[in-house]
């Protein structure tokens, strides 16, 4: 079955000044008139199966958080061959993550009904059992209107359980690992992507090299369009026949490739 697939579809945008900043990088923002339609993808082909694990990678400003906002029908459609198609409820993780003056608890459950099971698996899974234990309100805290009173990191999982409490079909995070402390981006990898979400469609905007080798499919962007789409093994040597050993950026402070060798084992 197919979750998401696009025909010669192009996508675009009428005012510029609507995207958030990550989007306009992608963009010559200075040459363009701010009621231009301009062109976000030209005849885009995608194919994404149901259930698929797609690694989304490429320098920063080649469009891959574009590709997630095409993917949420955020942009025009101004032409295809066949209707898009996007079988399935998305929950999407951003490049900034967000949270609203409420509790931990609210912010996660986000007004939906309470499934305790669910949600104690959930903030097990995102590392948040210690942070909580540590706070005298535990869940029930109020972060504040500038999320002062947390860490960084505490408010990319905290947003991260938000994610995964929607229980959706399609999953779309941008960049979610490179904030976050190695280990806990391995365990998080491990127990979230590839075993707690393994039967759902898993879309992940990468920076990080030593995951590449978990995902069934790999697409690298550049300047907006697919140039690559593939397996591990045929993106390595995409890049040797391309010369194009730094196709996307490595935050990484080591390559530690042996730590997860068996994540989906």
């Amino acid at each position: 079955d197919i979750a998401i697939k696009f025909e010669n579809t192009s996508f675009g945008i009428k005012n510029i000044r609507k995207m958030d900043e990550k989007e306009k990088i992608s963009l010559d923002y200075n040459n363009i008139n701010v009621s231009d339609e301009i062109t976000i993808f030209e005849n885009l082909n995608l194919e994404i199966k149901k259930g698929e694990f797609v690694a989304v990678v490429g320098d920063s400003g080649v469009g891959k958080t574009c590709l997630l906002n095409a993917i949420m029908n955020n942009y025009s459609l101004i032409s295809t061959d066949s209707n898009p198609k996007v079988d399935g409820e998305i929950s999407y993780f951003p490049s900034q993550p967000w949270l609203m003056t409420e509790t931990i608890k609210n912010n996660i459950i986000f007004f939906s009904e309470l499934k305790e099971n669910n949600y104690n698996e959930i903030i097990s899974l995102c590392h948040l059992k210690q942070d909580l234990a540590k706070l005298p309100e535990g869940d029930l805290t109020i972060v504040n209107s500038t999320c002062s009173n947390i860490s960084e990191g505490q408010k990319i999982r905290i947003s991260l359980a938000r994610c995964l409490y929607r229980n959706a079909d399609i999953y779309l995070l941008d960049d979610i690992f490179s904030s976050l402390d190695q280990s806990i981006s391995e365990e998080i990898f491990d127990k979230v992507f590839c075993k707690f979400l393994k039967n759902k469609t898993r879309i992940i905007v990468m920076n990080k090299k030593e995951y590449l080798k978990f995902f069934d499919k790999i697409i690298a962007l550049n300047n907006r369009k697919i140039i690559f789409e593939g397996n591990y093994d045929e993106f390595e040597q995409f890049k040797q026949n391309e010369n194009k050993e730094e196709i996307i950026q490595d935050n990484n402070i080591n390559n530690n490739s042996n730590n997860i060798d068996n994540k989906k084992n």
